[in-house]
């Protein structure tokens, strides 16, 4: 599918104006739709890379297991091997040990991190102007800007804080009807 996407990029900039994201024109869509898929295509790779060395260290631990002789070692090399076992009952991709821990810490408070990102956002363009800084300042301008966003969710995931930012249900606003004269 990459090769296709390839392809097909490589022939709208021959025939195509360059890629223009005002104009969303042709060479603009194969860009970005190409850029999220050897971005997805890098993830699954590096994921599926994990996953087969994860069930090869537990394949040699078991290995050691049978192999010795002590029964002490035996029974540490198995606890130590069941630590780090998948549970049986769970799919190795939906896992706990497969799943990044920032990626939980942002899932256990999507909505303040959203909120905080916004507001950090307008902040940033607020106080400087970002089209005339360097490439140091920009950089260090975006550092900042991630680690404060990741160590707010990691904090409030530590602490297991959960912020309940929710709309109220639009079931309950459409049985409120106005009374008719």
């Amino acid at each position: 599918m990459r090769c296709l996407y390839s392809f097909a990029l490589m022939m709208s900039l021959q025939f195509f104006p360059l890629p223009s994201r005002r104009l969303a024109n042709t060479s603009y869509v194969l860009w970005t739709t190409y850029l999220a898929m050897a971005f997805l295509s890098a993830l699954i790779f590096s994921r599926l890379l994990l996953i087969y060395l994860d069930h090869y260290v537990q394949d040699i631990r078991q290995a050691e297991v049978a192999r010795t002789k002590s029964i002490a070692k035996k029974i540490l090399l198995f606890v130590d091997t069941l630590l780090l076992r998948i549970p049986k009952d769970e799919e190795p991709l939906q896992s706990a040990a497969y799943s990044p821990g920032l990626l939980a810490a942002l899932n256990f408070n999507a909505m303040p991190f959203f909120l905080l990102a916004n507001i950090l956002t307008g902040l940033i363009n607020l106080s400087s102007d970002t089209t005339q800084a360097s490439h140091l300042s920009g950089f260090l301008i975006l550092f900042v800007y991630a680690a404060t966003l990741t160590s707010f969710s990691e904090f409030l995931f530590k602490l297991r804080v959960k912020i309940p930012l929710r709309l109220p249900s639009f079931s309950a606003l459409s049985t409120v009807r106005p009374k008719r004269d």
